[in-house]
């Protein structure tokens, strides 16, 4: 580690003092060390915990006693599908320069370059996560165009999302809500209930602007989480009935694009329901698990909600992420030394490498990294 030695100060220091934005999903979501292991684009079979439907026990000779078949035990696919780095130019007249001034200037500049690049990676990560956990919903709560937590002391937007989240089955352990900034500002600015420390029992909202459980859930924030643009789609009529928790709803009549994440509503049910997996025309489009809450007729009207900003949400073990530095060749790259730092805030592995050219030199620095939503059902949107 001769050429990263003088580095290693400024990579730990650079740590707590990245200017980072909020990253409320990455310390929220359940990292997968067996995920993480797996190779770039490489499917992985995560289990889904479920066990198989309630029977009648009968006793006698000719019982069926076999084991289920492999089809039977439904799991989820997961990818790593995303390699990112940033480069960190190296030039030696600068540094000449800023070691020539004492005072440790050139470890202070290395330290600021990169917490820099730190804050970029983890942004990405974050908003990569976001968006992945946003087209993963069953249900949304809200309505376009009104912020959320807008009435002093009412708490209804929490309970409302509670309700779908206990109307799944989730489970109420590890409960998690990342609201969008604008979101967070409202329940800082009216919510006087959760900063009155005689209300509250606790100074940590008035003095922080945080606060733990609330109402079952860990308050968190995010600053990756952007609006989702619906779909162009119109016109949709049910093709044939969906039964109750059936999620494959075929549409016919109408045309235009259904997007993944796209809020959808029929004619005589008011829940709003996520599309998981969208039609470009005329076709079979997918709804959140566990799907339609009551019986869709045939012909019935879907009409297609309006662009929105969400907060999401969902119960920490709904939601795999893995994680890790690049794998590189047996034999090595054309890296002159690279050293794994593991960021202790988000427990993000980040690969350091030096490259040299003639007369030129850079620090590369790494991370492998993909997430899924493996139980819609409990994750639930809050729009607006």
């Amino acid at each position: 580690m001769a050429l990263l030695k003088d580095l290693i100060n400024p990579i730990y220091k650079a740590f707590p003092y990245a200017n980072r934005e909020m990253t409320g999903f990455l310390s929220a979501v359940n990292l997968n060390g067996d995920i993480s292991a797996a190779s770039i684009h490489d499917e992985i079979k995560v289990p889904l915990a479920q066990a198989g439907a309630v029977q009648d026990y009968q006793t006698g000779w000719n019982i069926d006693t076999a084991a289920p078949a492999e089809g039977d035990i439904p799991y989820v696919t997961v990818k790593m599908q995303y390699r990112r780095k940033i480069d960190i130019p190296l030039d030696g007249e600068l540094e000449a320069a800023a070691r020539g001034k004492g005072f440790g200037m050139w470890e202070k500049i290395m330290e600021q370059r990169i917490a820099d690049a730190f804050r970029k990676l983890t942004n990405q990560m974050e908003a990569d996560l976001a968006a992945e956990i946003v087209k993963g919903a069953n249900r949304a709560y809200g309505t376009v165009g009104t912020v959320p937590f807008g009435v002093a002391g009412n708490l209804d937007d929490i309970a409302q999302l509670n309700l779908i989240l206990d109307e799944n089955g989730c489970p109420m352990d590890d409960r998690q809500l990342v609201l969008n900034q604008v979101a967070l500002a409202n329940m800082r600015g009216k919510m006087s209930n959760l900063f009155k420390v005689n209300e509250a029992g606790t100074e940590a909202f008035l003095r922080e602007g945080y606060t733990g459980n609330l109402q079952g859930m860990y308050i968190r924030s995010s600053a990756g989480l952007k609006s989702h643009v619906k779909g162009e789609g119109t016109g949709y009529l049910v093709n044939g009935a969906v039964a109750e928790r059936d999620r494959t709803v075929n549409v016919d009549t109408g045309s235009g694009k259904v997007l993944e994440g796209d809020i959808v509503t029929f004619a005589g049910d008011a829940n709003k329901y996520v599309v998981t997996k969208g039609v470009d025309a005329p076709g079979a489009l997918e709804l959140g698990k566990p799907g339609a809450m009551a019986a869709i007729a045939d012909n019935t009207a879907m009409t297609i909600g309006a662009s929105y900003m969400p907060s999401v949400a969902f119960q920490r073990g709904a939601v795999v992420m893995g994680c890790r530095s690049p794998y590189l060749p047996s034999v090595g790259d054309s890296a002159r030394e690279t050293y794994v730092a593991v960021d202790p805030f988000t427990g993000i592995p980040y690969m350091f490498a030096i490259y040299t050219g003639h007369g030129v030199a850079k620090l590369e620095i790494s991370v492998v990294y993909g997430a899924k939503v493996i139980n819609s059902d409990n994750v639930a949107l809050l729009i607006q």
